[in-house]
């Protein structure tokens, strides 16, 4: 999925055919292998990405997704207050 549109995401989660949990894996994993060349991001919590990750795909299962995007990973800049 790395080159797929957020459409395509928001596709596959739905049919079923990728978790969140994978999805989030394979995003955490590109960050990995980038970070230490890109130095893109000053925070990752791999902890919290998982744990929401898994709440969304427990909520997909049982068919009570929040909304289209809920389990679609995302990063915040640094310049955007969200405290």
């Amino acid at each position: 999925m790395r080159h797929a549109s957020l459409l395509q995401i928001v596709d596959a989660l739905g049919a079923g055919q990728i978790s969140s949990v994978e999805l989030t894996r394979q995003y955490l994993r590109e960050i990995e292998l980038t970070h230490a060349e890109l130095n893109t991001y000053l925070q990752v919590d791999e902890g919290g990405a998982l744990t929401a990750a898994t709440a969304s795909d427990r909520r997909r299962g049982r068919g009570e997704a929040l909304h289209p995007l809920d389990g679609v990973p995302f990063a915040v800049k640094d310049n955007i207050d969200v405290a």
